[in-house]
């Protein structure tokens, strides 16, 4: 037994419908034997059903739901998913709701309000799961009550599609192999302001750094000295050959870009040919939906120095 009131579908429980039955075998030896009793008793059977249809309905009328923000996901990793409901109605107050979300490839559990005031507004946060990297699809938000009695559900389905990135799921920390991957090709001077000691002035220095106080002391000119180096990294090329342990090595690049928070000198050969790593933001958007390689790309043969193959990452 379903019916349509505007917006809000009410659909009977399963006690609900043994209820309704329990009216049906009081009704009938009622008319048959004429036992006013019996007809009073089914008839307060009929209102409160008929109670909780009208109740159930009326609570969820201009009840809505909205994304507020989203989060960060990444793959086999809770977050938490902020919505607000908004209760628009001047009453009566919407009690007992239940949220739930329908997604692809991502869990989201049901969220219980116990009460929600005419005109009242709260913010909910439930937690979401994504089983894998790459996008996610939210399909549908359904607001749902049985309230007073249980008799009867209502529910409002609101059809959405939003898409969400999950990202690489996340190592403890990077693997050893990685981290030592990332060899230098030497040392360049960086100028910081921040200098450490003073030096005798010699052919081919640069003049601005000469220290006018300090040399107007001394027979020849004296510079200001910097420690400071900074490193060149040297290229370093992701090779996302096809391997069983491809999921590891994506998430353990991944793990390496997070807790650097750089990702100079990388990048990934796909499909389309060599893809420059930019930032730590678009290393890990092309990470989340990499593939491994099909046959007809050909890997460099080269330099493994400089190449990291999926293969070679095994799980440690």
């Amino acid at each position: 037994m379903s019916k349509r009131a505007g917006s809000v579908s009410l659909t009977l429980t399963r006690p609900g419908w043994v209820f309704a039955a329990s009216i049906v075998l009081v009704l009938a030896p009622a008319y048959l034997l004429n036992v006013n009793l019996m007809f009073l008793m089914a008839a307060l059977f009929v209102s409160i059903l008929f109670y909780n249809l009208v109740y159930a309905g009326m609570a969820l009328r201009r009840v809505r739901v909205r994304l507020i923000e989203l989060p960060s996901l990444y793959a086999e990793t809770p977050a938490r998913l902020k919505l607000e409901v908004v209760n628009g109605k001047r009453r009566p107050k919407a009690r007992h709701l239940r949220l739930s979300l329908e997604a692809e490839a991502l869990r989201v559990e049901p969220k219980i309000l116990p009460t929600l005031a005419p005109d009242g507004a709260t913010v909910v946060e439930t937690p979401i799961l994504a089983a894998r990297r790459g996008w996610v699809e939210l399909q549908r938000r359904r607001l749902e009550t049985a309230y007073p009695f249980g008799l009867a559900t209502a529910s409002v389905d609101v059809a959405m599609t939003k898409r969400l990135l999950a990202f690489p799921r996340l190592l403890p920390a990077a693997p050893e192999t990685l981290s030592a991957e990332r060899l230098t090709r030497g040392m360049t001077p960086r100028s910081t302001g921040d200098y450490q000691y003073l030096s005798a002035y010699k052919p081919g220095d640069d003049v601005r750094m000469i220290h006018w106080k300090k040399s107007a002391l001394t027979e020849t000119p004296v510079l200001r000295r910097d420690l400071v180096r900074s490193e060149v990294v040297e290229p370093r090329l992701f090779v996302p050959d096809a391997c069983p342990h491809f999921e590891y090595a994506v998430s353990a690049l991944a793990t390496l870009f997070h807790e650097s928070g750089s990702v100079e000198g990388w990048s990934a050969l796909t499909p389309q040919g060599e893809r420059l790593f930019r930032s730590v933001a678009q290393a890990m958007e092309l990470l989340a939906v990499i593939q491994p390689l099909p046959r007809s790309v050909t890997a460099p043969a080269a330099d493994r120095a400089h190449a990291i193959f999926a293969s070679d990452l095994k799980p440690e």
